[in-house]
């Protein structure tokens, strides 16, 4: 793997990034989480409620006044974002004159019903009105409810519990202003099937409505006299026909109360929100079915009016949490939160979310699956202006989130004199920034602008720009101190950059497909100079495994040479980026399940005018390998350095998992090499590996490797496969990069799958200077297409974030990386199909991927256990998962005595020998079995190892089997070994469940 700089990139939207480092929006400390997005155009934008959806985004509705030179009426407006917040699409369903959106309901399709009311021209009656929309925010239908040229608005539908859905709003008593309450029966096609009106003389409004018992419903509504001077909560008891059974005017006080909300609790009652006390407190109630009030909870939360107009019940049933406005002074509404306890009543915590100098007012709120809040509201950052903008809160379990900010950007000024910021200087992408504060670390990169944006803590930070690389220096390197403490607050700094030298900092990926046998494969090469100086004639040379037919590639290469392509990319001046696309076909003879194809490309030109560590002694020593059938493996260790090498080398070779050599050798001069020799045995061929041991202060590779797979004798049988992508390439400069894939068979039972490389020695242990490259495949379900394809990784703590380099994809991606290591990658408008491609060319496969790779964090100790597990959301679908990816940290250094399993080294192995293990995985017992040992009455000896190689059970036996019962040790992947009679009979894997 790689050794590479650890630098990231924030929140770059870079198509087909190459080799930009990550962002970290992340702290190392629990800290509050969450974000505030506001939706919208100039005019009015309101949001009235919000859900989360399947995919774990979130809905919102509300009204838009719309944008500039549209008819300026206004129109249901309707945003779907991503879990994170980003924008999936916004909707405005203009039918008329004027629309509004009340609320929002997920139906079984994933689809949504949005109900409200419109009036279809200005002296047209109000119409209670039904959108039915599909995932993707198409309208699928619309209906009007209207009778007799009537006033009349919907407010609220719920699933009818005897199928179809149930409308709650209000209608007028005929040419007369005041109210009935007004329930409407609609099935699944909103096709009306009954209506009523219930009320009386008075004003009556329908908020709401509940299941009740026996099929029918309870329905909340507020009620006044008609002067203003007394108004009441009402409940409403209706079958499930609509006739009324009962109705009670809930007079908790002598002072005006309304209602805003109603649900049902877990525990069988109702529980509603609103105001009390002629509007100047919010209030927070619960009642049972009868409705009799069990509790009634007056909340104030400020000088001037308090109301809570949306309220839900936490999925424990304990709590209930509402969402409302306060007023703390004249000049400034905020959202209002409070959590109580839903025994009775009792205020658990109280919160105050918006700037204060602006307009917040939250209408409706959902929890969250990471047991946060989700807040419908509206807000205006411009005194007296009412609504501006639709805003959507995501907050966590206490109410809090993140509203402070560092903006700024990375530069290099065109006149080089580290002067402000103007028009023609370079934006430089993939610089990071930190924010530190005594209590948490913030890390930001730039995009591909240079522009970066932290969302922080309130606190006082020291803010930081770290080089990326030598080849500049900061014109700034001091840390500039910047005091967020006030909530709602932004600081901008921009950072100039100079050349520290002038020289070109080339670099290449490479990516592909699995490689499954007699298949189409895509591979995808991204390049790139963030150096400070323009490479001219670069190109990129691909060279590809002899088991890969090249098919195509785009742009088209410029030569060809057999099973390498040359692809001239012209003068890469800084920050310039570019991506290969080819298509190769994996053979159909010739090779066989987990052997392993290796692929490589180089970026030239290869430039030495970087400046190079102290410690290095100016030798570098490369490892080659070759296979002869008469005289075995032969590795070959040379210095092609312009110095000799200051002291001896150390070297081990591997035979599959079993240490075979750990040697040193003398320091070479210049263009010297020594020979270490290999003899094949007879019988099935191993897997041999060398791997070398660098310089101190080598500017590439630490760990030059070669290895040789299916080296066989005249009369081998066949050789191990599944164990080369168990160490790393030798790869360890920018400019190469090796591309190890074993030959697979895709389960399409796993449409996800995460792989790991390298897979780690005995299938996960590394060492900590071992980095990790992951990358997700999906495979796309059938007769379907997808526009939007997310992956979401939560990276293992144990890995440096602010290493995290993302290499070649499939198709292009956006990314991120959020507080806490939430890695997103997102595919978007293009349209993947399910038999492959993007719908512009034909079919390439129907799998996805990206890459990505990540250092350990520094004094990674011995022990450590990196897990990962990744998610795939297609389009608006709940995710699926891949299975868990495990490495064990098991020795601190390569050539330490202890680091490979060395038992019975010393013996041979013996030839004509197999050891067969049924069943594996190993549930309760298993038979090992022993085939081809003539010898009678030799007593044998089964080993089983742990990851680590540590030995955890032993047994001996006579015979040519023996039942195994399943030891008492932990589940999970084990490695056994089988000797006897001198001889080492054979190895392998074993699965405990």
């Amino acid at each position: 793997m790689k050794q590479r700089p650890t630098y990231m990139t924030f929140g770059c939207q870079c198509r087909r990034a190459v080799l930009l480092l990550v962002m970290l929006c992340g702290c190392f400390t629990l800290t509050a989480q969450g974000f505030e997005k506001s939706f919208g155009g100039p005019k009015a934008d309101v949001g009235r409620a919000v859900l989360q959806t399947n995919d774990h985004g979130f809905i919102e509705v509300g009204v838009s006044e719309g944008e500039l030179g549209d008819d300026n009426d206004l129109d249901i407006f309707v945003v779907r974002t991503d879990v994170d917040g980003t924008i999936v699409w916004t909707q405005r369903y203009d039918d008329g004159f004027q629309e509004f959106g009340e609320n929002i309901l997920q139906t079984a399709d994933g689809g949504f019903l949005v109900i409200g009311s419109r009036q279809q021209t200005a002296t047209s009656p109000d119409e209670t009105f039904l959108l039915k929309l599909s995932r993707r925010g198409e309208l699928l239908f619309s209906k009007a409810y209207s009778l007799d040229g009537v006033n009349e608005r919907g407010r609220e539908i719920i699933p009818a519990t005897d199928g179809g859905y149930l409308i709650i709003g209000a209608r007028n008593q005929g040419a007369s202003s005041r109210k009935d309450v007004l329930a409407i029966k609609v099935n699944d096609n909103g096709e009306e099937e009954w209506r009523a009106t219930y009320g009386e003389y008075f004003d009556h409004e329908g908020v709401g409505a509940i299941a009740g018992e026996n099929g029918g419903y309870i329905i909340g509504a507020n009620v006044e006299d008609g002067s203003g001077a007394d108004s009441d909560i009402a409940l409403y008891s209706i079958s499930s026909t609509g006739e009324l059974i009962w109705q009670k005017r809930l007079n908790a006080t002598t002072d005006n109360e309304q209602m805003e909300d109603i649900i049902r609790t877990s525990d069988g009652q109702l529980a509603f929100v609103g105001s009390t006390n002629n509007f100047n407190k919010a209030l927070i109630a619960k009642a049972d079915l009868n409705g009799d009030l069990l509790w009634f909870q007056e909340v104030d939360a400020s000088d001037f009016d308090d109301e809570l107009n949306g309220l839900i019940e936490e999925d424990n049933g304990e709590n209930l949490v509402a969402v409302g406005q306060t007023t703390p002074t004249a000049a400034n509404f905020d959202v209002l939160m409070v959590k109580v306890n839903a025994t009775n009543g009792q205020q658990v915590w109280q919160r105050r979310l918006g700037d204060e100098t602006s307009t917040d007012i939250g209408q409706g709120l959902a929890t969250t699956r990471d047991g946060g809040y989700a807040l419908a509201a509206f807000s205006s950052r411009i005194f007296l202006v009412e609504a501006n903008d639709m805003t959507l809160f995501k907050t966590d379990n206490f109410g809090d989130h993140q509203t402070n900010y560092l903006r700024g950007k990375v530069y290099y000024p065109a006149a080089n004199d580290c002067g402000d910021y103007t028009e023609g200087d370079l934006g430089l992408a993939g610089w990071l920034v930190r924010a530190e504060s005594e209590n948490t670390t913030f890390f930001g990169s730039t995009d591909s602008l240079g522009n970066y944006d932290l969302q922080v803590e309130s606190d006082v930070y020291e803010l930081t720009l770290l080089r990326k690389n030598d080849r500049w220096n900061l014109c700034e390197p001091d840390p500039l101190t910047v005091d967020l403490t006030t909530e709602y607050d932004t600081s901008f700094h921009d950072f100039a950059l100079q050349p520290a030298i002038d020289c070109p900092l080339l670099e290449v990926t490479l990516s592909a497909t699995p490689a499954i046998q007699c298949d189409t494969q895509l591979i995808t090469i991204n390049y790139g100079n963030s150096g400070t100086d323009i490479a001219t004639d670069a190109s990129v040379v691909f060279t590809f495994d002899d088991h890969l037919t090249f098919l195509s590639a785009g742009p088209a290469p410029s030569s060809q040479d057999e099973n390498e392509l040359t692809f001239d990319v012209g003068d890469l001046a800084p920050g310039m980026e570019g991506t290969i696309t080819l298509t190769a076909r994996v053979a159909c003879n010739d090779i066989v399940e987990g052997q392993a194809l290796s692929s490589q490309v180089m970026i030239f030109p290869i430039l030495t005018c970087a400046p190079v560590s102290e410690d290095w002694d100016g030798s570098s020593i490369v490892v080659t390998s070759r296979c002869d059938m008469d005289s075995g493996i032969t590795f070959t260790i040379s210095n092609e350095g312009a110095n000799p090498m200051g002291t001896v080398g150390n070297y081990v070779v591997v035979e599959d998992i079993v240490l075979l050599e750990r040697e040193e050798f003398p320091a070479l001069n210049p263009s010297e090499s020594i020979e270490i020799n290999i003899p094949l045995p007879e019988g099935d061929a191993s897997t041999y590996r060398m791997i070398v041991e660098q310089s101190e202060g080598h500017p590439g590779s630490l760990f030059p490797t070669s290895v040789v797979e299916g080296c066989q004798a005249a009369n081998s049988a066949s050789f191990s496969t599944g164990f080369v992508a168990q160490f790393p390439d030798n790869d360890g400069d920018l400019n190469l990069d090796i591309l190890t894939q074993e030959v697979v068979s895709l389960d399409p039972g796993m449409p996800v799958q995460l792989k790991a490389y390298p897979r780690g020695y005995l299938d996960s242990i590394i060492i900590p200077k071992t980095d990790i490259e992951y990358s997700v495949f999906f495979a796309l379900p059938k007769d379907n297409f997808y526009e939007r394809v997310v992956i979401r990784d939560t990276l293992p703590e144990q890995l440096d974030f602010n290493s995290l380099e993302m290499g070649a994809a499939s198709h292009p991606y956006d990314f991120v990386l959020y507080q806490d290591g939430i890695l997103k990658i997102t595919f978007d408008s293009i349209r993947i199909f399910s038999d492959g491609g993007t719908g512009e060319a034909d079919a390439v496969t129907r799998t996805g991927y990206a890459t990505y790779r990540l250092s350990q964090k520094p004094n990674t100790t011995t022990g450590t256990v990196i897990r990962n597990r990744a998610a795939v959301y297609f389009d608006y679908e709940s995710p699926m998962f891949s299975s868990e990816v495990r490495h064990v940290v098991g020795c601190d250094d390569l050539f330490e005595s202890d680091c490979f399993l060395t038992s019975n080294r010393n013996l041979p192995r013996a030839k004509g020998v197999e050891i067969n293990v049924s069943p594996n995985p190993l549930s309760e017992r298993t038979t090992v079995r022993i085939e081809g040992w003539e010898p009678q009455n030799t007593e044998f000896q089964f080993h089983l190892y742990d990851a680590s190689g540590r030995k955890v059970y032993q047994q001996r036996f006579t015979g040519d089997q023996f039942e195994l019962l399943r030891p008492n040790i932990a589940s999970g992947a084990y490695f056994y070994e089988v000797n006897g009679g001198g001889f080492i009979l054979g190895a392998g894997r074993l699965l405990l469940q």
